[in-house]
Protein backbone atom coordinates (compact mmCIF):
# COMPACT_ATOMS: atom_id res chain seq x y z
CA UNK A 1 0.00 0.00 0.00
CA UNK A 2 3.13 2.32 -0.01
CA UNK A 3 2.37 3.20 -3.19
CA UNK A 4 -1.34 2.70 -4.12
CA UNK A 5 -1.93 5.97 -1.54
CA UNK A 6 -0.36 8.41 -4.67
CA UNK A 7 -1.64 6.58 -7.75
CA UNK A 8 -3.82 9.55 -8.57
CA UNK A 9 -3.49 13.32 -8.88
CA UNK A 10 -7.14 13.25 -7.84
CA UNK A 11 -6.41 12.84 -4.43
CA UNK A 12 -7.03 15.86 -2.81
CA UNK A 13 -10.03 16.30 -4.71
CA UNK A 14 -11.43 12.80 -4.23
CA UNK A 15 -11.19 14.15 -0.21
CA UNK A 16 -12.72 17.28 -0.83
CA UNK A 17 -15.58 14.95 -2.37
CA UNK A 18 -16.39 12.69 0.05
CA UNK A 19 -15.43 15.22 3.23
CA UNK A 20 -17.77 17.70 2.23
CA UNK A 21 -19.18 18.77 5.39
CA UNK A 22 -22.92 19.17 6.37
CA UNK A 23 -23.15 22.82 6.18
CA UNK A 24 -20.72 23.79 3.32
CA UNK A 25 -23.62 24.34 1.16
CA UNK A 26 -22.53 21.86 -1.40
CA UNK A 27 -25.06 19.16 -0.63
CA UNK A 28 -27.54 19.67 -3.26
CA UNK A 29 -25.44 21.43 -5.32
CA UNK A 30 -22.55 20.27 -8.41
CA UNK A 31 -19.08 22.35 -7.13
CA UNK A 32 -17.51 23.87 -10.20
CA UNK A 33 -14.05 23.66 -8.40
CA UNK A 34 -14.75 19.82 -7.24
CA UNK A 35 -15.36 16.76 -8.15
CA UNK A 36 -19.33 15.73 -7.48
CA UNK A 37 -20.89 11.70 -6.63
CA UNK A 38 -23.22 12.16 -10.23
CA UNK A 39 -19.93 12.37 -12.80
CA UNK A 40 -17.06 10.59 -10.54
CA UNK A 41 -18.87 7.30 -10.05
CA UNK A 42 -18.01 5.77 -13.66
CA UNK A 43 -15.28 2.81 -13.37
CA UNK A 44 -13.90 0.55 -11.59
CA UNK A 45 -10.80 2.69 -11.21
CA UNK A 46 -13.00 5.62 -9.58
CA UNK A 47 -14.04 3.22 -7.07
CA UNK A 48 -10.38 2.16 -6.22
CA UNK A 49 -9.37 6.09 -5.84
CA UNK A 50 -12.38 6.42 -3.65
CA UNK A 51 -11.40 3.88 -1.62
CA UNK A 52 -7.90 5.19 -1.20
CA UNK A 53 -9.01 8.19 -0.22
CA UNK A 54 -10.75 6.07 3.04
CA UNK A 55 -7.19 5.18 3.81
CA UNK A 56 -5.06 5.42 5.90
CA UNK A 57 -5.96 3.50 8.87
CA UNK A 58 -4.22 6.44 11.39
CA UNK A 59 -2.63 5.26 14.03
CA UNK A 60 0.56 7.97 13.79
CA UNK A 61 -1.33 10.10 16.83
CA UNK A 62 -2.47 6.65 18.70
CA UNK A 63 1.08 5.41 19.32
CA UNK A 64 3.56 6.93 22.43
CA UNK A 65 1.38 10.08 22.53
CA UNK A 66 -1.39 7.95 23.93
CA UNK A 67 1.00 6.11 26.23
CA UNK A 68 1.60 9.65 27.72
CA UNK A 69 -2.06 9.24 28.90
CA UNK A 70 -1.10 6.60 31.38
CA UNK A 71 2.18 5.50 33.61
CA UNK A 72 4.13 4.93 30.64
CA UNK A 73 5.20 8.29 29.55
CA UNK A 74 4.63 12.11 29.40
CA UNK A 75 4.21 14.34 27.13
CA UNK A 76 5.89 17.51 27.65
CA UNK A 77 4.28 19.79 25.26
CA UNK A 78 0.79 21.04 26.55
CA UNK A 79 0.41 21.70 22.59
CA UNK A 80 0.49 18.48 21.68
CA UNK A 81 -2.82 18.20 23.48
CA UNK A 82 -2.16 14.83 25.67
CA UNK A 83 -0.40 16.02 28.92
CA UNK A 84 -3.59 17.23 30.93
CA UNK A 85 -5.41 14.41 29.71
CA UNK A 86 -3.10 12.32 31.21
CA UNK A 87 -2.29 14.08 34.75
CA UNK A 88 -6.03 14.80 34.95
CA UNK A 89 -6.69 18.16 34.57
CA UNK A 90 -8.24 18.34 31.38
CA UNK A 91 -10.53 21.56 30.12
CA UNK A 92 -13.73 20.93 27.76
CA UNK A 93 -13.01 24.45 26.46
CA UNK A 94 -9.55 24.17 24.96
CA UNK A 95 -6.95 26.80 24.84
CA UNK A 96 -4.00 26.79 23.39
CA UNK A 97 -1.73 25.98 26.08
CA UNK A 98 -4.46 23.98 28.42
CA UNK A 99 -5.22 21.49 25.61
CA UNK A 100 -7.39 18.29 25.27
CA UNK A 101 -6.94 16.77 22.39
CA UNK A 102 -9.98 16.65 20.02
CA UNK A 103 -10.50 13.64 18.57
CA UNK A 104 -14.56 14.16 17.51
CA UNK A 105 -13.96 14.11 14.00
CA UNK A 106 -16.27 12.71 11.80
CA UNK A 107 -14.01 12.86 8.54
CA UNK A 108 -13.09 9.72 7.86
CA UNK A 109 -16.41 8.16 9.23
CA UNK A 110 -18.02 10.58 6.34
CA UNK A 111 -15.81 9.41 3.49
CA UNK A 112 -16.53 5.76 4.35
CA UNK A 113 -19.94 6.39 4.66
CA UNK A 114 -19.74 8.30 1.25
CA UNK A 115 -18.11 5.51 -0.28
CA UNK A 116 -20.71 3.12 1.05
CA UNK A 117 -23.63 5.25 -0.28
CA UNK A 118 -21.97 4.81 -4.14
CA UNK A 119 -20.04 2.13 -4.78
CA UNK A 120 -22.75 0.40 -6.50
CA UNK A 121 -23.51 3.10 -8.98
CA UNK A 122 -20.47 1.25 -10.71
CA UNK A 123 -21.05 -2.44 -11.92
CA UNK A 124 -18.51 -4.45 -10.34
CA UNK A 125 -18.13 -8.42 -9.44
CA UNK A 126 -20.02 -9.83 -6.23
CA UNK A 127 -16.56 -10.64 -5.19
CA UNK A 128 -14.64 -7.51 -6.06
CA UNK A 129 -17.76 -5.21 -4.44
CA UNK A 130 -17.83 -7.22 -0.82
CA UNK A 131 -14.40 -7.14 -0.96
CA UNK A 132 -14.29 -3.02 -1.50
CA UNK A 133 -16.89 -2.52 0.68
CA UNK A 134 -15.34 -4.93 3.53
CA UNK A 135 -12.07 -2.80 4.05
CA UNK A 136 -14.19 0.34 3.70
CA UNK A 137 -16.19 -0.77 6.39
CA UNK A 138 -13.30 -2.18 8.76
CA UNK A 139 -11.94 1.45 8.22
CA UNK A 140 -15.24 2.95 9.87
CA UNK A 141 -15.48 0.65 12.76
CA UNK A 142 -12.09 1.48 13.31
CA UNK A 143 -12.68 5.09 13.82
CA UNK A 144 -15.90 3.97 15.74
CA UNK A 145 -13.63 1.91 18.17
CA UNK A 146 -11.08 3.97 19.04
CA UNK A 147 -13.69 7.02 19.88
CA UNK A 148 -16.16 5.07 21.47
CA UNK A 149 -13.05 3.96 24.18
CA UNK A 150 -12.11 7.69 24.66
CA UNK A 151 -15.35 9.07 25.00
CA UNK A 152 -17.65 6.41 25.57
CA UNK A 153 -21.08 7.11 24.12
CA UNK A 154 -20.91 8.40 20.57
CA UNK A 155 -23.04 9.95 17.63
CA UNK A 156 -23.64 6.27 15.33
CA UNK A 157 -23.64 7.92 11.87
CA UNK A 158 -23.62 5.08 8.90
CA UNK A 159 -24.71 7.89 6.14
CA UNK A 160 -24.08 10.87 4.65
CA UNK A 161 -26.37 13.75 5.95
CA UNK A 162 -27.93 16.99 5.25
CA UNK A 163 -28.10 19.41 7.16
CA UNK A 164 -31.08 18.64 9.12
CA UNK A 165 -30.38 15.74 10.00
CA UNK A 166 -26.70 16.48 11.49
CA UNK A 167 -27.64 17.61 14.78
CA UNK A 168 -27.58 13.94 15.87
CA UNK A 169 -27.33 12.65 20.06
CA UNK A 170 -24.59 10.76 21.29
CA UNK A 171 -25.52 6.97 21.14
CA UNK A 172 -24.70 4.53 24.11
CA UNK A 173 -21.09 3.53 23.99
CA UNK A 174 -22.35 -0.75 24.06
CA UNK A 175 -24.88 0.25 20.46
CA UNK A 176 -21.54 1.62 19.15
CA UNK A 177 -19.80 -1.51 20.01
CA UNK A 178 -22.44 -3.80 18.93
CA UNK A 179 -22.70 -1.97 15.69
CA UNK A 180 -18.72 -2.53 15.57
CA UNK A 181 -18.74 -5.80 16.29
CA UNK A 182 -21.72 -6.71 13.91
CA UNK A 183 -19.99 -5.04 11.14
CA UNK A 184 -16.40 -7.17 11.87
CA UNK A 185 -18.32 -10.59 12.22
CA UNK A 186 -19.53 -10.15 9.08
CA UNK A 187 -16.56 -8.27 6.72
CA UNK A 188 -14.25 -11.20 8.59
CA UNK A 189 -16.03 -14.11 7.32
CA UNK A 190 -14.88 -16.33 4.42
CA UNK A 191 -15.75 -13.83 1.01
CA UNK A 192 -15.39 -10.82 1.89
CA UNK A 193 -11.52 -9.88 2.21
CA UNK A 194 -8.65 -11.39 1.00
CA UNK A 195 -6.13 -13.13 3.39
CA UNK A 196 -2.89 -11.33 1.41
CA UNK A 197 -2.31 -8.40 -1.08
CA UNK A 198 1.00 -8.34 -3.00
CA UNK A 199 2.53 -5.29 -5.63
CA UNK A 200 0.72 -2.32 -4.54
CA UNK A 201 -1.91 -2.86 -2.69
CA UNK A 202 -0.01 -4.84 0.15
CA UNK A 203 -1.09 -3.09 3.14
CA UNK A 204 -5.11 -2.99 2.26
CA UNK A 205 -7.48 -4.47 5.18
CA UNK A 206 -7.18 -8.09 5.05
CA UNK A 207 -9.08 -10.96 6.70
CA UNK A 208 -6.72 -11.35 9.20
CA UNK A 209 -6.85 -7.79 10.51
CA UNK A 210 -10.21 -7.69 10.43
CA UNK A 211 -10.38 -10.97 12.81
CA UNK A 212 -7.46 -8.91 14.86
CA UNK A 213 -9.06 -5.85 15.38
CA UNK A 214 -12.50 -8.07 16.14
CA UNK A 215 -10.43 -9.39 18.86
CA UNK A 216 -9.29 -6.34 20.52
CA UNK A 217 -12.66 -4.66 20.46
CA UNK A 218 -14.13 -7.82 22.24
CA UNK A 219 -11.34 -7.96 24.87
CA UNK A 220 -11.92 -4.08 25.55
CA UNK A 221 -15.72 -5.18 26.26
CA UNK A 222 -15.13 -7.80 28.60
CA UNK A 223 -15.87 -10.44 25.64
CA UNK A 224 -13.72 -12.96 26.78
CA UNK A 225 -15.26 -16.01 25.09
CA UNK A 226 -15.60 -13.89 22.20
CA UNK A 227 -12.10 -12.60 22.28
CA UNK A 228 -10.50 -15.57 22.43
CA UNK A 229 -12.75 -17.43 19.86
CA UNK A 230 -11.30 -14.52 17.42
CA UNK A 231 -7.97 -14.48 18.71
CA UNK A 232 -7.61 -18.34 17.92
CA UNK A 233 -8.78 -17.46 14.57
CA UNK A 234 -5.74 -15.19 13.89
CA UNK A 235 -3.78 -17.54 14.85
CA UNK A 236 -5.25 -20.71 13.38
CA UNK A 237 -4.48 -18.55 9.86
CA UNK A 238 -0.80 -19.78 9.95
CA UNK A 239 -0.45 -16.34 8.17
CA UNK A 240 1.30 -14.66 11.04
CA UNK A 241 4.44 -15.48 13.62
CA UNK A 242 6.53 -13.55 15.52
CA UNK A 243 9.65 -11.45 13.92
CA UNK A 244 12.83 -12.98 15.59
CA UNK A 245 14.39 -9.55 16.38
CA UNK A 246 12.45 -7.61 19.01
CA UNK A 247 14.44 -4.07 18.24
CA UNK A 248 14.42 -4.24 14.50
CA UNK A 249 10.85 -5.45 14.51
CA UNK A 250 10.07 -1.93 14.15
CA UNK A 251 12.09 -0.84 11.20
CA UNK A 252 11.56 -0.03 7.71
CA UNK A 253 14.32 -2.51 6.88
CA UNK A 254 12.82 -5.47 8.15
CA UNK A 255 9.31 -4.79 6.60
CA UNK A 256 9.43 -7.13 3.37
CA UNK A 257 9.85 -9.64 5.94
CA UNK A 258 8.12 -9.19 8.50
CA UNK A 259 5.22 -11.85 9.19
CA UNK A 260 3.84 -9.81 12.08
CA UNK A 261 2.38 -7.06 11.29
CA UNK A 262 -1.35 -7.49 10.94
CA UNK A 263 -2.22 -3.94 10.13
CA UNK A 264 -0.53 -1.15 9.39
CA UNK A 265 0.06 2.48 8.66
CA UNK A 266 1.95 2.98 5.15
CA UNK A 267 4.45 5.68 4.86
CA UNK A 268 7.21 6.27 2.16
CA UNK A 269 10.04 7.70 1.52
CA UNK A 270 9.25 8.35 -2.20
CA UNK A 271 7.11 11.01 -1.66
CA UNK A 272 8.37 13.71 0.68
CA UNK A 273 5.03 14.36 1.03
CA UNK A 274 4.37 10.79 2.82
CA UNK A 275 7.00 10.47 4.92
CA UNK A 276 6.94 9.06 8.83
CA UNK A 277 8.54 12.14 10.63
CA UNK A 278 7.82 10.04 14.12
CA UNK A 279 11.33 9.73 14.99
CA UNK A 280 11.61 13.54 14.71
CA UNK A 281 8.82 13.55 17.35
CA UNK A 282 10.63 11.42 19.70
CA UNK A 283 14.40 11.40 18.90
CA UNK A 284 16.79 12.75 21.70
CA UNK A 285 17.83 17.26 21.24
CA UNK A 286 21.32 15.30 20.29
CA UNK A 287 19.72 13.77 17.48
CA UNK A 288 17.35 16.74 16.39
CA UNK A 289 14.32 15.36 17.65
CA UNK A 290 12.08 16.79 19.92
CA UNK A 291 11.62 14.27 22.82
CA UNK A 292 8.59 15.05 22.55
CA UNK A 293 7.04 11.99 24.73
CA UNK A 294 9.12 10.20 27.51
CA UNK A 295 9.36 7.12 29.24
CA UNK A 296 8.82 7.70 32.96
CA UNK A 297 10.73 6.08 36.21
CA UNK A 298 7.46 3.83 35.97
CA UNK A 299 7.33 2.11 33.12
CA UNK A 300 11.42 1.40 33.14
CA UNK A 301 10.35 0.03 36.56
CA UNK A 302 7.91 -2.29 34.88
CA UNK A 303 10.85 -4.37 33.12
CA UNK A 304 11.76 -7.84 35.09
CA UNK A 305 15.37 -8.90 35.78
CA UNK A 306 16.94 -11.56 33.25
CA UNK A 307 15.97 -14.32 36.28
CA UNK A 308 12.15 -13.24 35.34
CA UNK A 309 11.57 -11.62 38.82
CA UNK A 310 10.46 -7.91 39.39
CA UNK A 311 12.89 -5.64 40.51
CA UNK A 312 11.64 -5.76 43.97
CA UNK A 313 12.64 -9.75 44.17
CA UNK A 314 15.26 -10.04 42.26
CA UNK A 315 19.23 -10.43 43.84
CA UNK A 316 20.17 -9.14 40.11
CA UNK A 317 19.05 -6.24 40.65
CA UNK A 318 21.40 -3.11 41.67
CA UNK A 319 19.90 0.19 42.42
CA UNK A 320 23.27 1.66 41.41
CA UNK A 321 23.39 0.00 38.13
CA UNK A 322 19.38 -0.43 37.60
CA UNK A 323 19.67 -0.90 33.90
CA UNK A 324 21.81 -4.10 33.47
CA UNK A 325 20.33 -7.30 33.99
CA UNK A 326 17.30 -6.67 32.62
CA UNK A 327 14.59 -7.65 30.23
CA UNK A 328 16.31 -7.22 26.70
CA UNK A 329 13.11 -5.31 25.57
CA UNK A 330 14.17 -2.42 28.32
CA UNK A 331 17.19 -1.47 26.49
CA UNK A 332 15.26 -1.89 22.73
CA UNK A 333 12.38 -0.31 23.93
CA UNK A 334 14.05 2.85 25.92
CA UNK A 335 17.70 4.62 25.68
CA UNK A 336 18.53 5.10 29.23
CA UNK A 337 20.98 7.34 30.64
CA UNK A 338 24.41 5.67 29.69
CA UNK A 339 23.29 4.30 26.61
CA UNK A 340 25.06 5.52 23.23
CA UNK A 341 22.96 6.76 20.41
CA UNK A 342 24.11 7.86 17.02
CA UNK A 343 27.80 8.64 19.11
CA UNK A 344 26.58 10.15 21.51
CA UNK A 345 25.74 8.89 25.38
CA UNK A 346 21.86 10.05 25.78
CA UNK A 347 19.70 11.22 27.25
CA UNK A 348 22.33 12.92 30.17
CA UNK A 349 24.35 13.66 27.12
CA UNK A 350 28.19 13.33 28.29
CA UNK A 351 28.69 15.30 31.43
CA UNK A 352 25.27 15.81 33.45
CA UNK A 353 21.77 15.29 33.51
CA UNK A 354 21.27 18.98 33.80
CA UNK A 355 20.82 18.38 29.76
CA UNK A 356 17.64 17.36 30.76
CA UNK A 357 16.90 21.17 31.08
CA UNK A 358 17.82 22.29 27.91
CA UNK A 359 14.65 22.82 25.13
CA UNK A 360 13.72 20.22 23.42
CA UNK A 361 15.96 17.46 25.78
CA UNK A 362 14.05 14.66 27.49
CA UNK A 363 12.46 15.82 30.38
CA UNK A 364 12.29 12.42 32.15
CA UNK A 365 16.63 12.01 30.86
CA UNK A 366 15.15 8.52 29.09
CA UNK A 367 14.62 8.08 25.36
CA UNK A 368 11.64 6.27 23.05
CA UNK A 369 14.05 3.98 21.30
CA UNK A 370 11.25 2.05 19.69
CA UNK A 371 10.87 2.67 16.10
CA UNK A 372 14.20 4.57 16.01
CA UNK A 373 17.06 2.58 13.57
CA UNK A 374 20.54 4.16 14.88
CA UNK A 375 21.48 4.13 10.91
CA UNK A 376 19.09 6.67 10.02
CA UNK A 377 18.87 10.35 10.53
CA UNK A 378 16.10 11.71 12.63
CA UNK A 379 15.81 14.59 10.60
CA UNK A 380 15.48 12.97 7.30
CA UNK A 381 11.83 11.69 8.05
CA UNK A 382 11.28 7.35 7.75
CA UNK A 383 9.50 5.73 5.32
CA UNK A 384 8.68 3.17 7.96
CA UNK A 385 5.41 2.27 8.44
CA UNK A 386 3.77 1.99 11.66
CA UNK A 387 1.95 -1.00 12.81
CA UNK A 388 -1.90 -0.50 14.62
CA UNK A 389 -2.25 -3.90 15.21
CA UNK A 390 0.55 -6.95 15.77
CA UNK A 391 0.37 -10.61 16.28
CA UNK A 392 2.36 -10.37 19.46
CA UNK A 393 -1.02 -8.36 20.84
CA UNK A 394 -3.38 -11.14 19.53
CA UNK A 395 -1.03 -13.97 21.27
CA UNK A 396 -1.32 -12.06 24.72
CA UNK A 397 -5.75 -11.12 23.33
CA UNK A 398 -5.88 -14.96 23.28
CA UNK A 399 -3.74 -15.23 26.73
CA UNK A 400 -5.82 -12.52 28.56
CA UNK A 401 -9.01 -13.68 27.60
CA UNK A 402 -8.56 -17.38 28.41
CA UNK A 403 -7.61 -16.40 32.00
CA UNK A 404 -10.12 -14.23 32.57
CA UNK A 405 -12.36 -17.01 31.99
CA UNK A 406 -10.23 -19.52 33.89
CA UNK A 407 -9.74 -21.76 31.01
CA UNK A 408 -6.29 -22.11 31.80
CA UNK A 409 -4.13 -25.09 29.42
CA UNK A 410 -0.75 -25.20 27.78
CA UNK A 411 -1.11 -23.17 24.93
CA UNK A 412 -2.15 -19.99 27.13
CA UNK A 413 1.39 -20.46 28.60
CA UNK A 414 2.75 -21.05 25.10
CA UNK A 415 1.53 -18.38 23.97
CA UNK A 416 2.92 -16.08 26.68
CA UNK A 417 5.97 -17.76 26.52
CA UNK A 418 6.97 -17.47 22.68
CA UNK A 419 6.35 -13.82 23.10
CA UNK A 420 9.06 -14.14 26.35
CA UNK A 421 11.40 -16.08 24.63
CA UNK A 422 11.66 -13.84 21.31
CA UNK A 423 12.51 -11.29 23.21
CA UNK A 424 15.96 -12.97 24.60
CA UNK A 425 16.40 -14.11 20.63
CA UNK A 426 15.12 -17.88 21.29
CA UNK A 427 12.49 -19.78 20.48
CA UNK A 428 9.59 -21.24 22.32
CA UNK A 429 11.31 -24.60 23.43
CA UNK A 430 14.78 -23.11 24.10
CA UNK A 431 13.22 -22.85 28.22
CA UNK A 432 16.70 -22.15 29.37
CA UNK A 433 17.64 -19.34 28.02
CA UNK A 434 14.60 -17.25 29.26
CA UNK A 435 12.47 -16.86 31.90
CA UNK A 436 9.32 -19.12 31.55
CA UNK A 437 6.59 -19.09 32.81
CA UNK A 438 5.27 -22.18 34.43
CA UNK A 439 2.52 -21.65 36.38
CA UNK A 440 -1.37 -22.24 36.04
CA UNK A 441 -2.33 -20.21 38.96
CA UNK A 442 -5.00 -17.71 37.49
CA UNK A 443 -4.09 -14.87 39.92
CA UNK A 444 -0.52 -15.10 38.73
CA UNK A 445 -1.15 -15.20 35.55
CA UNK A 446 -3.16 -12.73 35.36
CA UNK A 447 -0.22 -10.36 36.98
CA UNK A 448 1.81 -11.93 34.93
CA UNK A 449 0.22 -10.83 31.27
CA UNK A 450 -1.22 -7.90 32.86
CA UNK A 451 2.65 -6.62 33.13
CA UNK A 452 3.76 -8.52 29.71
CA UNK A 453 1.36 -6.59 27.79
CA UNK A 454 2.54 -3.43 29.60
CA UNK A 455 6.22 -3.76 28.78
CA UNK A 456 5.82 -5.98 25.05
CA UNK A 457 3.55 -3.01 23.66
CA UNK A 458 4.80 -0.14 25.23
CA UNK A 459 4.61 2.83 24.21
CA UNK A 460 2.61 2.02 21.63
CA UNK A 461 -0.19 3.34 22.65
CA UNK A 462 -2.33 0.73 24.45
CA UNK A 463 -1.47 0.88 27.72
CA UNK A 464 -4.28 3.37 28.56
CA UNK A 465 -6.52 1.45 27.15
CA UNK A 466 -5.83 -1.56 29.57
CA UNK A 467 -5.65 0.86 32.16
CA UNK A 468 -9.33 1.81 31.28
CA UNK A 469 -10.85 -2.11 31.06
CA UNK A 470 -8.83 -2.99 33.79
CA UNK A 471 -10.48 -0.03 35.82
CA UNK A 472 -6.42 0.44 37.80
CA UNK A 473 -6.31 4.26 37.28
CA UNK A 474 -6.54 4.85 40.87
CA UNK A 475 -4.01 2.72 41.88
CA UNK A 476 -1.16 3.74 38.88
CA UNK A 477 -2.14 7.01 37.54
CA UNK A 478 -2.40 9.63 40.51
CA UNK A 479 0.80 11.01 42.60
CA UNK A 480 4.36 12.12 41.27
CA UNK A 481 5.78 11.02 38.17
CA UNK A 482 9.39 10.59 38.41
CA UNK A 483 12.11 10.24 35.72
CA UNK A 484 15.42 9.43 36.26
CA UNK A 485 18.01 9.59 39.12
CA UNK A 486 20.21 12.70 38.57
CA UNK A 487 23.86 11.46 37.83
CA UNK A 488 26.43 12.40 35.34
CA UNK A 489 28.05 10.12 32.33
CA UNK A 490 31.56 10.30 32.09
CA UNK A 491 33.29 10.32 28.29
CA UNK A 492 33.81 6.55 28.75
CA UNK A 493 29.77 6.46 29.09
CA UNK A 494 29.96 5.60 32.74
CA UNK A 495 26.82 5.59 35.15
CA UNK A 496 27.00 7.47 38.12
CA UNK A 497 24.17 8.83 40.19
CA UNK A 498 24.78 11.91 42.51
CA UNK A 499 21.56 11.92 44.03
CA UNK A 500 18.66 9.28 45.32
CA UNK A 501 16.17 11.54 44.01
CA UNK A 502 14.92 11.32 40.89
CA UNK A 503 13.19 13.79 38.27
CA UNK A 504 9.90 15.07 39.13
CA UNK A 505 7.79 15.73 36.01
CA UNK A 506 4.25 16.49 37.33
CA UNK A 507 1.64 15.87 39.83
CA UNK A 508 -1.18 14.06 38.71
CA UNK A 509 -4.97 13.41 39.48
CA UNK A 510 -7.36 10.33 38.95
CA UNK A 511 -11.37 10.38 39.96
CA UNK A 512 -12.53 6.89 38.23
CA UNK A 513 -15.84 9.14 38.05
CA UNK A 514 -14.57 11.28 35.50
CA UNK A 515 -11.07 10.26 34.25
CA UNK A 516 -11.50 6.92 32.51
CA UNK A 517 -13.25 9.01 29.22
CA UNK A 518 -11.94 12.20 27.65
CA UNK A 519 -14.33 15.73 28.00
CA UNK A 520 -16.25 16.30 24.30
CA UNK A 521 -14.94 19.46 23.22
CA UNK A 522 -17.18 22.29 24.36
CA UNK A 523 -16.51 23.98 20.88
CA UNK A 524 -18.90 20.14 19.49
CA UNK A 525 -21.48 20.84 21.91
CA UNK A 526 -22.28 24.67 20.67
CA UNK A 527 -21.92 23.36 17.47
CA UNK A 528 -24.68 20.77 18.26
CA UNK A 529 -26.72 21.21 21.12
CA UNK A 530 -27.88 17.79 21.27
CA UNK A 531 -24.77 16.47 22.95
CA UNK A 532 -24.10 16.06 26.33
CA UNK A 533 -20.83 16.42 28.36
CA UNK A 534 -18.89 13.15 29.66
CA UNK A 535 -19.38 12.94 33.29
CA UNK A 536 -17.53 15.26 35.62
CA UNK A 537 -16.55 18.37 32.99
Amino acid sequence: MKKFKSKSIYSLLLIALFSTSCDDGFLDKKPLDKLSNDSFWTSENDVVLGLNACYPVDNYWNTFWFDGLSDNAFSQFAWDGIQNIGNGTADPVMTAQSDARNEWDFKKIRICNNFLENIDRVTLSDAKAKEYKGQARFIRAYEYFWRSQIYGDFPLVTKTLGVKESFVPRNLKSEVVDFILSELNEISAPGYLPLSYSGDDKGRITRGAALALKARVELYNKKYAEAATSAKAVMDLNLYELFPDYEKLFWEESESKNKEAILEQQFSMVKDDYKNWMEQSIGSRSAGGWSSVAPVQSLVDAYECTDGKRISESPLYNPEQPYQNRDPRLKASIICPGDTWQGVYDPYSKNSSDNYKLNNASPTCYQIRKYMNPSESTNDGSGANVMCIRFAEVLLTYAEARIELGSIDQTVLDAINSIRARAYGVTLGETTKYPAITTFNQEELRTIVRNERRVELALEGLRWYDIQRWEIGPQVMPGTVYGARLGTVDENGNLIFTSPDHLILEQRSFDPAKNYLWPVPQKERDVNPKITQNPGY
